[in-house]
């Protein structure tokens, strides 16, 4: 079995990447939510969202999207093409 590559992304290029997300934050220490959910091993985003809603306030939910490093499966596809796909988009 291979070990699995994660690179460090901005938000808004994880959004776009299919496939299980990690997130790094201060606010995410101590991280087990009252079901036993340790938020910073890889997961889903979808699940993330559901699982963070049952360990964070809102305010400190939008504290975790602002400060956080966000974390994405290195494919060698999907990030660099997302990356490039922006860059594009920025210079038009």
């Amino acid at each position: 079995m291979t070990e699995i590559k994660w690179r460090e992304v901005p938000f808004e290029i994880m959004l776009k990447c299919d496939g299980d997300i990690k997130c790094k934050c201060w606010l995410l220490s101590n991280s087990q939510n009252k079901y036993g959910v340790d938020l910073r091993e890889p997961m889903p985003f979808h699940v993330f969202l559901k699982q963070i809603g049952t360990y964070l306030t809102s305010m400190n939910c939008q504290s975790v999207f602002q400060q956080a490093t966000w974390y994405v499966i290195d494919d060698g596809i999907q990030p660099d093409f997302y990356i490039k796909q922006s860059g594009e988009e920025e210079q038009s």
